[in-house]
């Protein structure tokens, strides 16, 4: 292991100011730093070989015997370089480095070299296939939610059709009704005014002989029917407390009726939030932030886990559900769906970078409230990335910077 490599100087200074102690699986060593910036030291170490340069100081050889390198640790602080190195044998060493030649000490530095620049390729690889890994993930969400686009546009349009089709069939409907309406109308006229209809007659003359009328009606028609008489007749209906058509609308009793049932969903709402009717996300959404609104986290958190179930992929549901953890103090939660949300609000673009700034802010002050502020400290920058004109953003990751610094000092151990 290793860190970046720094501009050395020609002619660097031996350490020999150092310190180190061991015991029968480790060995504990302790370098002054001497007023040389941490940013500056360059340190390499493999199983058998010690590289510790920060200008123009230099430690460099070969180790007495073999440590196990993914176990050995370096902590840079405090004006020391601090050195726990593992054993691989349990064994005396009695001095740190051995006595080698210097085409000993060249290979063994080619060597771990080699070793620290292989370490680097590998780490390189390892972020670009997970670049890979995350964009493809990218490209699924988008194909998922595009598949989900055209199914809602499918539903749109059939119900489109349907009411066109049935706006046609209720056109021919009055169509139909207005022909009827008006073959009735012209039979009504035919038969309240008979007169328009009936043959005229001839004057008689006084002294002639008197003349018959001649009808008009030819012998194969028949005369109209006479008017029925006119009469009333009651009509009972049964007695119903509900809505009912205008003819049979109590307007007093269905007023009490319906503010009772408005009583009944109120009640309803209140007592049982837990149990929510409604399973469409949106309006759960909308419900859920309401109640959190007044207060009510309990209730919010239900309304938000209900739309979940019905819509696992909705981003802000998550948001929402992470701010109710946050004010329950479940921080471990608040974290998690904060996760997820981050995940559906994949790739980064202008369009969600507000979402996304609320949802790092969550999670930053989740890790804040379990004391971990360098992960809080993380969220904090990249929120401030996305808005970097956000002030209380600022002052935000300025006090977690100084309970950083804090915990650092009061938690620091020397090894």
């Amino acid at each position: 292991w290793g860190f970046p490599c720094r501009l050395r100087c020609s002619m660097p200074l031996p350490v020999r100011d150092y310190s180190w102690t061991e015991t029968g699986d480790e060995i504990l060593l302790k370098l002054p730093l001497k007023g040389v910036k941490t940013s500056k030291v360059d340190v390499t170490c493999t199983s058998c070989y010690l590289k510790v340069s920060y200008q123009p100081y230099l430690l460099e050889g070969v180790l007495k015997g073999k440590v196990k390198e993914d176990l050995s640790s370096c902590k840079i602080g405090d004006g020391l370089i601090a050195f726990r190195l593992i054993k691989e044998n349990c064994e005396t060493w009695k001095s740190l480095f051995a006595e080698t030649s210097n085409d000993e000490l060249n290979r063994q530095r080619q060597t771990a070299e080699t070793i620290v620049k292989e370490k680097l390729i590998s780490q390189e690889k390892e972020k670009l296939k997970k670049k890979d890994e995350m964009a493809k993930f990218a490209i699924q969400q988008q194909l998922k939610v595009g598949t989900v686009n055209c199914r809602c546009t499918a539903s749109i349009c059939h119900l489109q059709v349907d009411q066109a089709n049935r706006e046609v069939v209720d056109l021919e409907k009055q169509r139909e009704r207005d022909s009827v309406t008006k073959d009735l109308e012209a039979w009504k006229d035919a038969v309240v005014h008979p007169s328009d209809h009936t043959p005229s007659h001839t004057p008689t003359h006084p002294g002639g002989p008197s003349q018959k009328s001649v009808s008009l009606w030819t012998e194969g028609e028949k005369e109209l029917p006479q008017v029925r008489g006119t009469s009333s007749i009651s009509v009972n209906f049964t007695h119903r407390i509900f809505p009912t058509a205008a003819r049979e609308s109590k307007e007093q009793e269905e007023q009490e009726w319906l503010s009772k049932m408005a009583e009944a969903r109120k009640i309803k709402l209140s007592d049982k939030k837990d149990q929510l009717i409604d399973q469409n996300p949106e309006s759960l959404k909308d419900k859920g932030n309401l109640f959190f609104k007044k207060g009510d986290f309990e209730s919010a958190l239900s309304a938000y886990s209900e739309g979940l179930v019905n819509n696992p992929n909705h981003p802000f549901l998550y948001s929402n559900r992470a701010a109710c953890y946050l004010k329950l103090s479940k921080f471990e939660l608040c974290i998690e769906d904060c996760h997820k949300a981050l995940e559906l609000l994949y790739p980064v673009v202008p369009s969600n970078y507000l979402q996304r700034t609320k949802v790092l802010v969550r999670r930053g002050t989740a890790y804040a409230n379990l004391e971990l502020y360098d992960l809080s400290l993380q969220d904090f920058e990249s929120a401030l990335k996305l808005d970097p004109t956000d002030e209380q953003l600022r002052n935000d990751r300025q006090r977690i910077c100084k309970l950083l610094l804090w915990q650092q000092k009061n938690t620091a151990t020397v090894l």
